[in-house]
């Protein structure tokens, strides 16, 4: 399905914003309470210091361990399912680009889409997916460089929420002046 007139759909109404936005607010707060309750509960006192919330030296919080496990997964599982989507989004674009001639432009490549799908996939992949690794080799060492966990969460973790935007801000641009000519 492609949308001829997006500013009509329910993505772009406030309400609809507004409702979702508030909604993953609440129920990863919640998540967060629970987990920090939880923790707080069962272990009487912080294995580490806060800056290294996935990290535990000592390999003696099973909890620690287990976190580390479900977001090396979750992340992984993330990074397979972006890419898959974005597979079927080109392939979908690409069959209804035939079905429906006059929902693009004759001289719109499709070459953009692909090259901003492959650059923010990427992005998520290389960031995300290196970081779970160290995650997970720590815990099984006797002894790291604490500022190799300090420097993979400060300045590698980032770099897809600081690079996606400028994906997005630069084919923006691109399309823009591309339609200015």
């Amino acid at each position: 399905m492609i949308v001829l007139e997006p500013i009509d759909t329910k993505f772009k109404r406030i309400g609809f914003a507004i409702k979702t936005i508030l909604s993953l607010f609440l129920g990863f707060s919640a998540a967060s309470i629970i987990l920090t309750v939880t923790f707080k509960l069962t272990s009487h006192k912080l294995p580490i210091s806060l800056c290294l919330p996935y990290v535990d030296p000592s390999g003696h919080v099973v909890l620690i361990a287990v976190l580390v496990w479900f977001v090396f997964w979750s992340a992984l599982l993330v990074s397979t399912s972006m890419a898959a989507m974005h597979v079927i989004l080109v392939y979908k674009f690409l069959e209804s680009k035939k079905k429906v001639p006059s929902a693009t432009k004759p001289d719109h490549s499709k070459a953009a889409l692909i090259t901003q799908l492959v650059l923010i996939t990427s992005t998520n992949i290389i960031c995300w997916t290196s970081v779970n690794i160290i995650y997970l080799v720590i815990m099984f060492l006797q002894r790291y460089p604490p500022a190799l966990t300090t420097w993979s969460t400060a300045v590698v973790m980032p770099i897809s929420s600081l690079v996606n935007p400028c994906i997005f801000i630069a084919f923006a641009v691109r399309k823009h002046l591309k339609e200015k000519h």
